[in-house]
């Protein structure tokens, strides 16, 4: 049987403008959120909690995504309803992975559950909005989508590898410079 191509579906525009999306996603905006939601309070004479600057922060974000990606979206939509139980039986298994591998290795505190944790008691349901279904969405976009299929292109190896670090480095770096 043929190798099939790797192909990551997304057309030049949406690698693009993508890419420079994702170097803002990850490098400017973590540093610059606060400065513009305190410029918005000023300008609003208002004072924004965190819990509503979260969800504006990641409402905002799910916006650019579907704008910048809605060919890819709309290519990968048709694909996953056309094998929803090939893509339930590999949910299934990434939850039993994910879940057995963190109760095997993950012995110390977790700043990002922290962090979760503190949301959660602040804002229920925006956070439960944020986690379960926001924030995975754009990141599953970005990673998967922009990083790890233009990469599998060349390498899957290294589509895995250079995937896995950029998707680490942001859940760190921010805890890492506060």
């Amino acid at each position: 049987m043929a190798k099939k191509a790797a192909t990551s579906h997304m057309n030049q525009t949406e690698r693009v403008a993508g890419t420079i999306f994702f170097i803002v996603y990850l490098l400017v905006l973590p540093l610059l959120a606060n400065k513009l939601f305190g410029i918005v309070e000023v300008l609003l004479d208002t004072k924004i909690s965190d819990s509503l600057a979260n969800i504006i922060y990641y409402y905002v974000l799910f916006a650019i995504v579907l704008l910048l990606f809605h060919s890819f979206l709309a290519h990968t939509t048709s694909r996953f309803l056309g094998g929803v139980s090939r893509a339930m039986t590999t949910f299934c298994m990434g939850l039993l992975v994910f879940y057995g591998a963190n109760e095997l290795f993950n012995s110390r505190t977790n700043l990002n559950d922290m962090t979760i944790a503190a949301s959660i008691n602040a804002a229920p349901r925006l956070t439960a909005l944020i986690i379960v279904f926001l924030a995975p969405f754009v990141e599953e976009v970005l990673f998967r989508g922009l990083v790890f299929g233009c990469l599998k292109e060349k390498s899957r190896v290294a589509a895995y590898v250079i995937s896995c670090v950029l998707f680490a480095f942001m859940h760190v770096w921010t805890f890492a410079l506060s």
